[in-house]
């Protein structure tokens, strides 16, 4: 995504209340009674001057409920679920979040608790089972064209601004797409646009509610704002573009004039220090993960990574992910690596690295000019020289750019195997 650390900052900088807000009782969409079969729920956020739409499927495996949250084709289970009586708890993995509800018939009410923050992290949540897909269907053609690609420019408080690519595709009324900036994207969302050309695009992961509304203008552009929960708001406007290029990700990043390698030492989750130095990791190809388990865009380079691991360690490569986390407490950190390496099966070591931000950054890695954006990656040869650093990652939802940057990936990675150390 756009520079994180702005957005890291700003989350603990806004005022929070200091009681549970009440669950909200603005009406849902009026809906005919669903079957008795229907699995697809349609929920909301109150985020106070907005509300954000999202979809789930609720079910019963071996006896059990299991959640999926729908978000545009991604599907994300959710098997970790409490229920007594009407109390429903939906545990959220890789995130310390949570949405407890109470369930009434078809419909569900109650909190999103996002423990990881300490500001505005109680946002009131409701839901009903719906019809069929939850108004994914198509009904209306005749509305504006949205899709294609669109220059974006997002303002914070008016004088900070940066840019992105818009990336939407369109039946009838129906809109999916994403936002792609330098640094990575947005993942995938979903919404819809109406005759009079208002849109509006939204996704929940458990961790993060994005909501972006903007309307079409007279001149052809577009003109609204982005919600993140209920502590960031950014206007933005687009033009159409069809020859927007973004900076080079590996141009965002950069050592130090004079440094050709990196060093350093972090302990696992088991408090066992790790140092690139280590014997191990002699003579073999080092991708450097800088992330964090609370990142989006992280957990989908994480992916990559575990497949690229998989292929590869036969022939020489190692993989180490720095993981900066929210908490600077180790116990905290620790239980949301393990957390995420079991879910991905990871065999490489996770090294806590510190609490997110520039400066514990700029002194775990002091070699670097900067650490900019989570994911940054660090490809390292066999004879221990930094061969690149690549800023961001674009994931699943950009299409084409996923696969070009796969690609990208395993044939530079491919490359540095081929070599000899020295």
């Amino acid at each position: 995504m756009r520079n994180l650390f702005l957005l890291t900052s700003m989350l603990f900088l806004l005022a929070c209340k200091p009681n549970d807000p009440a669950p909200t009782n603005r009406p849902l969409s009026s809906k005919p009674k669903p079957s008795s079969d229907t699995k697809i729920w349609l929920a909301q956020l109150d985020l106070g001057e907005k509300v954000l739409p999202f979809r789930f499927r609720l079910e019963t495996r071996k006896n059990a409920p299991f959640l999926t949250l729908l978000n545009a084709s991604e599907e994300i289970p959710i098997p970790d679920i409490t229920q007594d009586g009407d109390s429903l708890i939906f545990r959220f993995p890789f995130f310390d979040s949570e949405i407890r509800a109470k369930r009434s018939a078809d419909q569900l009410t109650g909190i999103w608790y996002n423990h990881a923050r300490t500001h505005h992290n109680r946002i009131p949540f409701q839901a009903h089972k719906c019809l069929n897909d939850c108004n994914r269907e198509v009904k209306d053609k005749s509305v504006p064209q949205i899709a294609g690609d669109w220059e974006v420019t997002f303002v914070y408080q008016s004088k900070d601004s940066s840019k992105a690519l818009g990336r939407f595709e369109q039946e009838a009324e129906l809109l999916s797409g994403t936002f792609m900036t330098p640094t990575g994207d947005y993942r995938f969302l979903e919404g819809k646009v109406d005759e009079a050309g208002n849109m509006r695009l939204s996704c929940f992961d458990g961790a993060h509610a994005f909501l972006f509304e903007a309307s079409l203008q007279a001149d052809g552009s577009l003109n609204g704002g982005f919600w993140s929960g209920a502590h960031w708001f950014e206007s933005w406007t687009a033009t159409r573009t069809y020859a927007y290029k973004a900076p080079s990700p590996d141009s965002l990043t950069r050592l130090l004039p004079g440094q050709e390698t990196i060093a350093f030492s972090f302990p696992d989750v088991d408090s066992n220090i790790v140092s690139l130095s280590d014997a191990r990791f002699q003579g073999k190809v080092v991708l450097v993960e800088v992330m964090g388990t609370w990142c989006p865009n992280c957990r989908d380079e994480t992916a990559l990574l575990h497949e690229m691991y998989t292929d590869l360690h036969p022939e020489g490569l190692e993989i180490i992910s720095l993981s900066f986390e929210l908490r600077s407490d180790f116990s905290y950190a620790a239980k949301h690596i393990r957390r995420m390496k079991k879910a991905f099966g990871l065999q490489y070591p996770v090294l806590f690295a510190g609490k997110a931000g520039r400066k514990s950054a700029r002194v775990a890695l002091p070699m670097l000019e900067h650490i900019m954006s989570y994911p940054t990656t660090l490809f390292v040869d066999r004879s221990g020289k930094v061969r690149r650093i690549y800023t961001g990652f674009s994931g699943p939802a950009t299409g084409e750019n996923y696969t070009r940057l796969v690609a990208d990936f395993q044939t530079f990675t491919r490359k540095l195997l081929a070599e000899s150390p020295g």
